[in-house]
């Protein structure tokens, strides 16, 4: 297994989980002419699950709608079947045939109504899809509390869908027509998109490429997750419950309250202006900030370009003297040992690459007592291993220990 797989293997499951993040559109999760990568059932099935949930929410939703509907609905309408259950009605007859199906007008009173039974076919249908994956996964133990939590409200959504199959009396099916009640079309539309999710591919940034759609996984968004998911098992070894409130998460333990943001701007930028510009834009947005009274800066590099890795530390000297924080870490998973320097500064780094990758870290120090540090966190490593490095470094300098 290569290091792309081992990465998606251990933390792809939570790629759609990681900071809450709500997709309203699921076609804006695919791209065009990306590279298969092998997912194993685990992490699919807790991949369909985080895009499931929301879907599971609408439709829900819509279910409260047609209940309201089928209490308080009476009309003498047109209704649409395979057979004539009343008296046949020629134009919009016309309109469906070529489905199939013919118009007829009836009294169409609650629970009586056919839509009723065809929604409470496609609320089975919608449950046994998300029930399969949620089957291979209901055993497995998560880590990290936060994610716990997270899988469990996959589970509580399920439960409630569970409660509601057969509330509408009797299973049926035909075509949707653009006359059904809007509440049937939404959840038509959500038991397709689940239907084609089911069978989909997932598929990263490499070159060979297929011409079909996939699911796009961002190797260096996982990789960010990874060290997060690093990050808080360390913080959790130590006594920390980590929650999700507000776009950031909160690490707790005891009076001790820590600010976990991810890809954001902090307060602490001592950026003022740029020129005419609104100032917002050009501030740095670190991959994980840890903010309590000071601040600790980690930013992750999943490459294994030295003139990549090199711009990258220079990056972090950058963020040291915007935030001025307690200090800033460059994780990245070590680099490719066949790289030529071209330059004197990409020469350094790979010196200090060899270094890191006797020592698990090193750590730069300045005149005015700050200091950086550039670490290896491989993926392919055990991840006992990683968590180990990140504790050398707060074990090792007091400051550190002391802010956590």
């Amino acid at each position: 297994m290569n290091r792309h797989e081992k990465l998606i293997t251990k933390v792809g499951k939570y790629y759609f989980l990681y900071k809450s993040k709500k997709i309203d559109n699921i076609d804006s999760i695919f791209r065009s002419n990306l590279t298969l990568i092998n997912v194993d059932e685990i992490t699919r099935s807790y991949l369909f699950l985080s895009l499931f949930k929301s879907i599971i929410t609408n439709v829900l939703r819509e279910f409260e709608i047609a209940k309201k509907d089928e209490l308080t609905y009476r009309e003498y309408t047109v209704e649409y079947d395979r057979d004539v259950h009343g008296e046949l009605t020629v134009p919009q007859t016309i309109s469906v045939f070529p489905q199939g199906l013919y118009a007829y007008y009836t009294f169409r009173e609650g629970r009586n109504a056919r839509e009723y039974a065809i929604l409470n076919y496609l609320l089975h249908r919608i449950y046994n899809i998300a029930s399969n994956f949620f089957n291979k996964i209901k055993n497995n133990v998560e880590k990290i509390e936060y994610f716990r939590k997270k899988i469990d409200s996959i589970r509580v959504k399920l439960d409630k869908l569970y409660s509601i199959l057969d509330y509408f009396k009797g299973e049926y099916f035909r075509p949707i027509t653009a006359y059904d009640p809007t509440w049937l079309r939404n959840v038509y539309e959500d038991y397709i998109i689940m239907a084609d999710l089911e069978k989909a591919e997932f598929g990263i940034k490499g070159e060979v490429k297929i011409d079909r759609k996939t699911i796009l996984i961002s190797l260096w968004k996982l990789y960010e997750i990874y060290v997060f998911f690093l990050l808080a098992n360390f913080l959790e070894s130590i006594g920390y419950e980590i929650s999700y409130n507000n776009n950031i998460f909160v690490a707790k333990k005891g009076n001790k309250k820590l600010d976990i943001y991810l890809n954001s701007s902090l307060s602490s930028s001592t950026l003022v202006s740029v020129n005419d510009f609104h100032v917002e834009q050009f501030k740095g947005r670190p991959d994980i900030s840890i903010s309590n009274s000071n601040s600790i800066i980690i930013e992750c590099k999943y490459s294994t370009n030295v003139s990549y890795i090199t711009a990258s530390r220079f990056k972090i000297m950058a963020y040291a003297y915007e935030y001025d924080p307690l200090t800033v870490i460059l994780a990245y998973p070590g680099l490719n040992e066949n790289g030529n320097a071209i330059d004197i500064e990409e020469e350094a780094t790979i010196k200090l690459d060899q270094y890191i990758r006797n020592n698990g870290y090193v750590d730069f120090n300045f005149r005015n007592g700050k200091k950086l540090f550039l670490m290896i966190l491989d993926p392919a490593r055990d991840d006992i291993e990683n968590i180990k490095n990140i504790r050398r470094i707060f074990d090792n300098y007091p400051n550190l220990k002391n802010f956590i």
